[in-house]
């Protein structure tokens, strides 16, 4: 209600979240290896003009930070991003003065056609880049093999945006009913 009603807000989504670390049962200690490390605003994001898929990152083989392997060997892993000026919006406010970001395994923002709303982006990958399923990165990732199996789908794809414009209603028909027991979903 607060966007609908002209308000500004600073939204952060993660498909894969390497600081949310799952609660841990001493009894089972893999048990929360499985669990989701992902954020999503359900249909908000659609209504204010972009899709997203909690579940998928991005890939971006040139800006791939480097890293080292389980052996000790240096590699490129191309779901940790260095971007740099020519990946950030150097006329917008927010990302004028960043001369380098350093993102693990960021999202994907598509603008919808047809929307209410202007999507510009402020951060992008270079087309050297893929979407991936966020799983892949899960339980011990293999930077080698990731970057051995990346094919590039030639786009720049949208990492972060400023979206103005109206906003249309996620919930026409009111608040959504919460889950029995009043907890989170």
């Amino acid at each position: 209600q607060f966007v609908l009603g002209g308000g500004k807000a600073f939204v952060l989504v993660d498909p894969f979240s390497e600081e949310d670390v799952p609660p841990q049962d001493p009894s089972n200690p893999m048990a929360g290896m499985g669990q989701p490390r992902n954020s999503d605003l359900g249909p908000l994001l659609e209504a204010w003009g972009v899709t997203y898929d909690s579940g998928q990152v991005l890939a971006d083989r040139q800006a791939a930070l480097r890293v080292s392997d389980r052996s000790g060997e240096a590699v490129d892993y191309v779901a940790w991003l260095g971007l740099s000026a020519e990946n950030i919006d150097q006329e917008d406010p927010v990302t004028a003065d960043l001369g380098l970001l350093r993102i693990p395994a960021p999202g994907v923002l598509v603008p919808i056609e047809g929307a209410t709303t202007t999507v510009t982006p402020l951060l992008w990958s270079s087309p050297i880049s893929m979407v991936l399923p966020a799983d892949r990165l899960g339980f011990f990732p293999d930077p080698k093999k990731l970057q051995t199996e990346f094919r590039p789908d030639d786009e720049e794809h949208v990492i972060a945006a400023r979206i103005l414009g109206p906003a249309q209603t996620a919930f026409p028909d009111g608040p959504p009913v919460e889950p029995a027991g009043g907890g989170e979903s």
